[in-house]
């Protein structure tokens, strides 16, 4: 039984308006798979359900006159049973638009394919421009009966991102079923996967692959390899919710004083987060390259907003030789590096950068004396 999945794109996690100023705008790109196996239909024997024995509450029967013009094999112009997640999906696909942040600045883009690209539209990520997208995803029709074609939608989606131009580019492509076009072949779809890794860390792009159905991957398991490869590629199978990105903010820098903190310091880093980061998710610190300190995570996860970090003599260094290299007075600002252990697409790290200041400096004091008559 085909599972199709309902909770896509229900998750979303809400950005604090403290990013506001940091964040990158972003651009939206769904590329959305309207062949007829939304509907319940087999593309290749045209008048098989192809969801037979759904689950009542996943998608209900349903009777749809089909233009006999548009489906010259289906015996036209008769009402047939069948089984159909596109509603399911055309709600979710709405719902998540309307939750977007608002930006003037920021775009949603819809590319709806089935053998080929059938539009590209384009709005600004604007209440006008939310509820205008919306509302052709609702008007949207398309009854041509064809294979499916995912390479050229996701060409065109990169082309998008190519020329978005200091965007953050998330690609979110839905599909119930597997490229199954002679042209392009399998092994160009395969390759533009491929091509994908090397093209997302210069675009600032992140592609999440929603399989809408298990038949998504029983239909294509030769990609699976291709998907996994990529780090800025998430598959989102029909059993898992999806996370939609949670940005990272660090801020304020440590001032290590030799004098009162001696060879072994540790400290607190603030970092804000948008949303719950994943729970494997850890960081890692690289100290600007000096010959005295080293900068380690302790833990590598923020736990109740705070990174902790150990500044570190390097090893053979003491505090003699720190005190002689460093006179009195000296101060230093090392930059300090963070990054995740393994990049994880769902979560984007608005800056990577804090400050070591390091002081050879003796507190002043104030000393109050009261003397007594």
């Amino acid at each position: 039984m085909r599972k199709p999945i309902l909770s896509v794109l229900f998750i979303f996690v809400f950005l604090s308006s403290g990013y506001a100023q940091l964040r990158k705008s972003e651009h939206w790109i769904f590329v959305w798979d309207v062949t007829l196996s939304m509907y319940g239909y087999n593309n290749e024997t045209d008048t098989k359900p192809l969801y037979p024995g759904a689950p009542e509450y996943l998608s209900s029967p349903r009777k749809d006159y089909v233009d006999k013009k548009s489906i010259h094999d289906m015996k036209g112009g008769i009402y047939i049973e069948k089984y159909d997640i596109y509603d399911k999906v055309t709600d979710v696909l709405t719902e998540r638009i309307m939750q977007i942040d608002e930006d003037e600045l920021g775009e949603i883009s819809l590319i709806p394919f089935n053998n080929k690209v059938l539009d590209i539209y384009t709005v600004s990520a604007t209440a006008k421009g939310k509820n205008d997208i919306c509302a052709y995803i609702k008007k949207y029709s398309n009854l041509q009966l064809t294979r499916t074609n995912i390479q050229t939608p996701l060409v065109s989606a990169m082309n998008i991102a190519r020329k978005s131009g200091g965007f953050r580019n998330i690609i979110m492509l839905l599909t119930d079923g597997g490229h199954n076009m002679k042209q392009p072949s399998t092994q160009e779809f395969y390759n533009t996967l491929d091509e994908f890794c090397s093209f997302a860390e210069p675009n600032d792009a992140y592609l999440f692959y929603v399989m809408l159905t298990d038949f998504a991957l029983e239909k294509d398991p030769g990609m699976l390899p291709y998907l996994e490869a990529c780090k800025r590629i998430k598959v989102i199978p029909p059993d898992e919710d999806l996370r939609l990105p949670v940005n990272v903010q660090f801020s304020g820098s440590m001032l290590y004083n030799l004098q009162d903190e001696g060879n072994n310091a540790e400290f607190d880093i603030t970092v804000e987060t948008g949303g719950r980061l994943p729970d494997d998710y850890s960081l890692r610190t690289v100290c600007e390259a000096n010959d005295y300190f080293k900068v380690d995570t302790i833990g590598q996860k923020p736990i109740d907003g705070k990174l902790k970090v150990a500044v570190r003599l390097k090893e053979g260094v003491t505090m003699r030789d720190v005190e002689q290299a460093f006179p009195r007075t000296y101060n230093k600002k090392l930059n300090i590096h963070i990054k995740p252990v393994e990049e994880d697409p769902y979560v984007v790290l608005l800056n990577e950068d804090c400050q070591l200041e390091v002081v050879n400096k003796a507190e002043r004091k104030m000393i109050i004396r009261i003397n007594q008559k």
